[in-house]
């Protein structure tokens, strides 16, 4: 007993002592202290905040603890403004503020959180900052041109299509349809953005369980605390655990390379380069993984290995499991509101009649009652629930506040966009919100699913196509009927959102057959 007293009491005075050092050698000056505190601070503990309620709340209600923290809880409602472990923290909850945050290329350093996603994505185009940043974004950008984004819809098509089938092999059986579309997801963007095929690569199954598993321990690490000091981690089960997921998603990944590396390379020998080469002059975009490789093969970007795999590491992971995440949530309102779901249906009828043929990058321009069913999608479920900048200098906010440089200011999608301003009832599925009648006035960053301004997400077009695509084809041939009850469903705000339980569907055929 006093053995364990002690040893309880030892780990406290360590975790303070280092939480003292971590505090002064990362707050650079005293003026951002002083300056932070003259603005309305929130009912946290002083220079703490609010870490530790975070890690006693069941994790289900963090959603709503946020919501409550920049409205309810606050001096100033729409504002939230408290230490976090020592760092002056600002979280938002109007449009106005956060375009003035996300607008500008002065705010795009991230937020020191995303340091727990370092051992997994090192420094892609997601974690990286200033020149770095914007030179590999330049770099990235035209591998999303719509002439290559219209490319892919035989490929969109076909593994859609594939989806469809296996729901249909159920036959009317309850299931659970994430690891169907997240396979789904995951074949089209090996195929598109990577240029390898899915089935000719080991491990992917392997790869799909840790890409949940790490997803849980970085967000369960992160409302923590003693869980940020990586000794301490790493002694953990879970950093152990975390350990292993990064070595099993890094060796796939790293398959991914050498399979297009050497097809690269054959090209290369049976003459193949010279199509490379005259798309060049004519300076045709290229896929994601061959631009990598040219500006590797020709030494003209000074790309490392180590600057391909944390890319390829990034554009796997974000290319495929924040499409499923939408999906999974898409299917689960479908099969609760009929009525919305035979509304999509029938526009997939005046688009299609009852012919089986592909969907076309025509047909996806007319789909606008579709596309306004995945906006309301979401709304309510973004996939990415949390960013995080680090300010480098002042900000003024609307109301006249100024946040001083050293600030941490926090944008959670979920606030704003259930926030009645912008949304009136806004925990109700409806559709009709994202209509041209509905839209007029609304403020273009209450709406921010792909994060906004300059780094908003590089493959958002692509993303629309695909989630497009996917419930075209099982609207057309399926129709989807959703067992859970709204209210037992939560969400829980992972890296990725998830379910608080699995979705369970019935699927059965239409009248259209495939």
């Amino acid at each position: 007993m006093i053995l364990a007293v002690f040893l309880s009491l030892a780990v406290f005075v360590l975790a303070f002592a280092l939480f003292i050092w971590t505090y002064f050698s990362t707050i650079k000056s005293f003026r951002t202290i002083w300056m932070f505190l003259k603005l309305p601070q929130s009912d946290s503990l002083p220079i703490l905040g609010r870490p530790l309620e975070i890690a006693n709340s069941k994790f289900e209600d963090l959603p709503q603890f946020f919501i409550d923290t920049v409205w309810r809880r606050t001096p100033v409602p729409g504002f939230n403004f408290a230490f976090f472990l020592g760092t002056p923290n600002c979280m938002l909850g109007r449009a106005e503020d956060m375009e003035v945050v996300m607008s500008s290329m002065k705010y795009i350093e991230k937020g020191p959180i995303y340091s727990l996603l370092k051992d997994w994505l090192n420094e892609g185009l997601l974690l990286s900052s200033g020149e770095k940043w914007k030179q590999r974004r330049k770099l990235l950008t035209p591998s999303f041109h719509f002439k290559i984004l219209d490319n892919n819809m035989d490929c969109l098509n076909r593994h859609w299509r594939d989806v469809a089938k296996k729901f249909l092999n159920k036959n009317g059986a309850p299931i659970n349809p994430f690891s169907y579309v997240c396979r789904g997801a995951l074949e089209v963007i090996s195929e598109t953005a990577m240029g390898t095929k899915l089935a000719d690569l080991p491990g992917s199954e392997e790869y799909v369980s840790a890409v949940k598993s790490a997803n849980e321990i970085t967000t369960f690490r992160a409302i923590k605390i003693w869980n940020y000091f990586d000794f301490i981690f790493n002694l953990l089960p879970d950093g152990r655990k975390a350990k292993k997921n990064f070595e099993i998603l890094h060796r796939f990944t790293k398959t991914v390379i050498q399979q297009k590396r050497e097809a690269y390379k054959e090209n290369n020998k049976t003459g193949a380069s010279n199509v490379f080469q005259e798309e060049k002059k004519r300076k045709q975009p290229q896929p994601f993984l061959d631009t990598l490789l040219e500006l590797d093969s020709e030494k003209i970007g000074t790309l490392s290995d180590e600057d391909i795999q944390e890319e390829v590491d990034t554009f796997m992971f974000e290319g495929h499991d924040t499409t499923a995440a939408a999906l999974l949530f898409a299917l689960f309102e479908l099969g609760l509101n009929p009525e919305v779901q035979d509304r999509a249906y029938q526009e997939q009828v005046d688009i299609f009649g009852f012919d089986d043929r592909d969907v076309t990058k025509e047909d996806l321009g007319k789909m606008n009652y579709l596309e306004q069913v995945i906006k309301e999608v979401l709304r309510l479920y973004p996939p990415v629930p949390f960013w995080s900048r680090m300010l480098g200098e002042d900000l003024k906010l609307t109301n006249g506040m100024i946040l001083p440089a050293e600030t941490v200011v926090d944008v959670m999608p979920h606030i704003i966009h259930r926030n009645p301003m912008y949304y009136p009832n806004p925990d109700v599925f409806d559709p009709e919100r994202f209509s041209p009648e509905q839209s007029v006035g609304r403020h273009p960053y209450a709406f921010i699913p792909f994060s906004a301004g300059p780094r908003n997400c590089i493959g958002q077009r692509f993303a629309m196509m695909e989630m497009k695509t996917a419930l075209s084809t099982l609207l057309r041939f399926t129709h989807i009927k959703t067992l859970n009850r709204r209210e037992d469903v939560k969400l829980l705000l992972f890296v990725i959102e998830r379910p608080s339980q699995p979705i369970l569907v019935e699927i059965t055929p239409r009248n259209s057959k495939m």
